[in-house]
């Protein structure tokens, strides 16, 4: 379990049932015999995607991730931003499917297209099969729980202001993920190019936008054009510091 308990089944060493039973029950008396009952999604979750968290280490050991991967900054803003708020306080054996399907219907009603839906119940079912791996669930809450239909034809808008004021308006987890994500909203930088900001690219009224990050290496830009980013003081300040 992520506290160091017993969380998984494994033999008590008893020669008959009844033994057994009453060994458990002594475990459980004593607060050695953990069920997973209590451990509620933020606990588990909050540091999931962090540089220096296991997933992150495992996938990096096996050569699938690296910690300037697009992907990975992206996971992080997805759970602080939309995982985190919502499910933080259940406890995670009782994120059933119907509360899943009723978080859809959350995202949806405040302006979520189905596709982004789909990639935020996407990551959280990273972390869904690592809790079941983890014997911290034993249920899948994702259990007829399907894609929901997508328009690919849909036209994509910027955010409304509205929009941006909430998004920005309460405590983040993470402060590194939101000043990512508030440098992405205000200058539309790939998150490559703001991985590749650095003290010979940032000035105090632009951004100059030569190159990418793309693990670890800097690489040309996508559309291979440098261009000059304008930035507010304030942002300058962020960045800077």
């Amino acid at each position: 379990s992520p506290t160091g308990e017993r969380s998984c089944g494994r033999s008590t060493g008893k020669t008959s049932k009844a033994l057994a039973r009453q060994y458990c029950q002594e475990l459980i008396a004593a607060g050695k015999l953990w069920t997973g009952e209590t451990v509620t999604f933020r606990q588990y979750a909050e540091h999931f995607f962090d540089d220096d968290s296991q997933w992150v280490l495992e996938r990096t050991l096996n050569g699938k991730q690296t910690f300037a991967d697009r992907s990975l900054v992206l996971n992080k803003q997805t759970l602080d931003v939309h995982l985190l708020p919502y499910f933080g306080k259940y406890k995670f054996s009782d994120i059933k499917p119907s509360v899943v399907k009723r978080y859809r219907i959350y995202e949806s009603e405040k302006g979520l297209k189905n596709k982004s839906i789909n990639n935020i119940i996407g990551i959280f079912s990273i972390i869904v099969r690592s809790a079941m791996a983890d014997c911290v669930i034993n249920f899948d809450p994702l259990l007829s729980v399907g894609y929901l239909p997508t328009d690919d034809s849909e036209e994509i808008n910027a955010f409304t202001r509205e929009q941006v004021i909430s998004m920005f308006s309460h405590e983040w987890d993470d402060d590194e993920v939101k000043l990512f994500a508030l440098i992405g909203a205000l200058t539309g930088m790939r998150i490559s190019e703001i991985l590749a900001i650095r003290k010979e690219t940032l000035f105090e009224n632009y951004i100059d936008v030569m190159d990418q990050r793309i693990k670890y290496e800097l690489k040309p830009l996508k559309t291979k054009e440098a261009r000059y980013v304008p930035i507010t003081k304030k942002l300058y300040e962020l960045i800077k510091d």
